[in-house]
């Protein structure tokens, strides 16, 4: 009796932690045109925290939903990356376009836009410049 119910029990564990392990490598990222942003900021304002603290600023961007204004200076649509650089600072945002959400029509334009994406860290390189690396990034319209 002793032995069935030690494993019955063997086997729950074992079904319960395979049904969780199929759910975590199934599991979608939420797109980003249906999430509310944790933060809103100017592009030459984040660069400027970075700059100022970086340690204090990847606490307070990274791993968050970003939503940036600002003119970009760079559109590379062979790589589907937008880069908004601030000249004072030297630091640049580079954003990974989620082409799930945005598709191929996506035009460039001089304008200011605002682009909502999550913050996935801070290279820093004081030779070449540092770089603020947001992925899976949408292009707002509104």
């Amino acid at each position: 009796m002793k032995r069935r119910v030690i494993i019955l029990v063997v086997v729950a564990v074992f079904a319960v932690a395979a049904l969780i392990a199929y759910k975590e490598f199934n599991r979608k990222n939420p797109r980003l045109d249906s999430v509310k942003p944790d933060l809103s900021v100017g592009a030459a304002s984040m660069c400027a925290d970075f700059a100022a603290d970086a340690t204090v600023a990847g606490q307070k961007y990274i791993g968050k939903v970003v939503q940036i204004k600002g003119r970009p200076t760079e559109w590379d649509m062979d790589n589907k990356v937008i880069v908004f650089t601030d000249s004072l600072t030297q630091i640049s945002i580079r954003c990974s376009l989620d082409t799930a959400v945005m598709g191929n029509n996506l035009t460039t334009s001089d304008s200011r836009i605002s682009v909502t994406g999550f913050c996935t860290g801070f290279n820093e390189d004081e030779l070449i410049g540092s770089d603020i690396i947001l992925t899976r990034t949408i292009i707002n319209h509104n």
